[in-house]
């Protein structure tokens, strides 16, 4: 090989050689360039993807929570929905939920995530600071430095939470509570979450307002079967102390009265004759007892027709005087199912005071008192003390009391029991009056709603240590005012 060839083949390996690193290069730079552009459709199509389940999961809870009818659970999962909706507030793991219900004087802590024990025992006036003008503006609310706010600030998990959100849980014309949450994060929450989470919260209310309800019924079923339950075993003791007593008597009578036929027939007849007394008593027991199980006269003709049948039958069984005391035309404005509530209470109470008072006479009254009927079982026996015979009633065989409560609750009425030892006994029940032949009268019109504008639905801000308007402005006297929550 010549000079000539062997420096052309030189050439040539080198041309090689700086190709083979170009191409190197090239790739290496491919390979450094392609994932930045492959990297961001990644990203956003995994956003897309948190979304999407996102929203799911949102979809799932809300169908949970229209669909079922159990309390706690439809508030567990409007926090699991406030959690999934404020994902972003929640990202450092510092997110706080409670959601308030009205109870009594005030606002409980109805279930929560992240509240202490001691937390869920605070009790809220919901009068003052984030919660009080969620409530007066029925308005989510936004709030900063939860340690300063004049009710929250007994809270120990929210000390050091830096964002507030109070979402008023409103139906109509009726205020459930708030949903409360919050965050540790500034400024955590959004428009668009708050936008979300007020529509979960009127679908929330319609909820909790069906599992109120639910539960209402469910609680009356009970009471109703108990009140039952109470009225088969006060059946079984008095069938066991009146007809079955009499009834054994009669046999063992018989039985008497077949030897005396053997051994002395003379005294047969004046035996038999006591045996058809006997058995004519027991007669008069057993129809009383069918008269306070199902009165007709009560369906048939009313309430004080009952009473006055109801104070033959202690006469003719028991030699008891009853006297029936009666307003003219007041059975009309009872409900009939009061009046049958109403009978089985007078009946108790006239039986009581027959076993009880040593009275010698027993007075019903039923008279008017403002828009209440009062029904009255007053007697002159001798008394007792009230307080000291509820503080051992847990320990007595007997629920006549709380039976008579129970149905007098029933009737959407309220007891009251007086006595004293020497001073007799009063009971009387309470219920309210209706207009005469009130269910057939026609629906009245519904009245058109006020001209006034009504303001338009929004959201207000509460933020510590001072409020502030739209323009920056402070309220008068320092009193917060209502702004624009920021983006």
């Amino acid at each position: 090989m010549s000079e000539i060839d062997l420096a052309f083949f030189i050439s040539l390996i080198a041309i090689a050689a700086t190709l083979l690193n170009l191409i190197a290069m090239l790739r290496r730079r491919r390979l450094t360039t392609l994932p930045l552009v492959v990297t961001e459709p990644m990203i956003e199509a995994g956003r897309l993807q948190a979304a999407r389940d996102q929203a799911r999961s949102i979809y799932q809870m809300a169908t949970t929570l229209g669909a079922t009818l159990d309390y706690q659970r439809v508030l567990n999962t409007l926090l699991d929905i406030g959690v999934h909706g404020l994902r972003n507030a929640s990202d450092d793991g510092g997110l706080i939920s409670a959601v308030l219900l009205f109870s009594g004087q005030g606002l409980r802590v109805a279930a929560a995530r992240r509240f202490s024990r001691q937390d869920e025992k605070v009790i809220f006036d919901g009068q003052r600071g984030i919660l009080g003008l969620a409530l007066r503006t029925t308005d989510p609310v936004f709030g900063e430095d939860a340690h300063n706010d004049p009710e929250l600030q007994y809270v120990s998990g929210l000390g050091e939470a830096k964002s507030v959100l109070a979402l008023p849980l409103r139906l109509q014309f009726q205020t459930f509570g708030v949903l409360l949450f919050a965050s540790n994060l500034p400024r955590a929450f959004s428009d668009d979450q708050v936008d979300l989470l007020k529509t979960v919260g009127t679908q929330a209310s319609i909820a909790l307002q069906n599992a109120l309800l639910y539960q209402e019924i469910r609680q009356e079923k009970e009471r109703i079967v108990e009140v039952e339950e109470q009225a088969r075993k006060k059946l079984a003791r008095d069938l066991h102390d009146g007809p079955t007593q009499s009834v054994s008597a009669i046999a063992m009578r018989l039985n008497y009265i077949r030897t005396l036929f053997e051994r002395r027939p003379a005294e047969v007849p004046e035996e038999l004759h006591k045996l058809e007394e006997l058995a004519r008593r027991t007669t008069k027991e057993i129809r009383h007892m069918l008269f306070t199980l199902r009165p007709l006269v009560l369906e048939t003709q009313g309430l004080t027709p009952a009473f006055r049948q109801l104070a033959e039958k202690f006469r003719e069984t028991h030699n008891q005087s009853v006297i029936v005391e009666a307003e003219s035309g007041i059975d009309d404005q009872i409900a009939p199912p009061a009046q049958g509530v109403l009978f089985y209470i007078v009946e108790e109470a006239v039986n009581n005071a027959r076993k009880y008072a040593q009275s010698e006479h027993i007075y019903i009254r039923l008279y008017r008192e403002g828009t209440n009927a009062v029904i009255e079982v007053q007697d002159n026996g001798q008394g007792f003390d009230v307080a000291a015979v509820n503080a051992g009633y847990d320990k007595r065989g007997s629920l006549g009391m709380i039976n008579m409560r129970e149905r007098a609750e029933l009737a959407e009425g309220t007891l009251v029991l007086e006595s004293a030892p020497g001073a007799g006994t009063r009971v009387q029940v309470y219920v309210p009056l209706q207009a005469p032949l009130e269910q057939d009268l026609p629906p009245l019109p519904l009245p058109s709603p006020a001209a006034a504008p009504r303001p338009r639905p929004g959201t207000a801000s509460l933020t510590n240590p001072t409020a502030t308007s739209r323009d920056g402005k402070e309220g008068k006297d320092g009193k917060p005012v209502l702004r624009s929550p920021a983006n």
